[in-house]
């Protein structure tokens, strides 16, 4: 009972993780433009590190929306594992560690 409890506090984390450091930065997005008084599509052309930089948060979300949906309809529990794994090792070579940390711990926790 307990670990299933670890278990699922770890999976919390690390979407709520995903999903809140994606919108902060669409966020962080909106107030540049707004302060550079200009559109969404302006700030993307003029700064290209805000163009590559969304990469990042979209791809957290796909994560994201694809763990989801592992959790709820994998019958097979290695799946659920190998997908873990590849997402560790993709925030790493991504610099994320926080993220590559939280999934770790998932993994080693479930």
């Amino acid at each position: 009972m307990r670990r299933n409890r670890i278990e699922g506090l770890w999976k919390h984390i690390l979407l709520g993780y995903w999903i809140a450091a994606a919108f902060l930065f669409y966020f962080y997005a909106i107030l540049m433009t707004i302060r550079m008084n200009g559109m969404i599509h302006e700030a993307f052309f003029h700064n290209p590190y805000i163009a590559l930089g969304s990469l990042f948060p979209f791809l957290m979300l796909f994560q994201a929306s694809i763990l989801y949906f592992l959790e709820k309809r994998t019958i097979e529990p290695s799946l659920l594992r190998i997908y873990l794994q590849f997402t560790v090792v993709q925030q790493v070579i991504t610099g994320n560690l926080i993220g590559a940390l939280l999934a770790f711990l998932y993994v080693r926790n479930g």
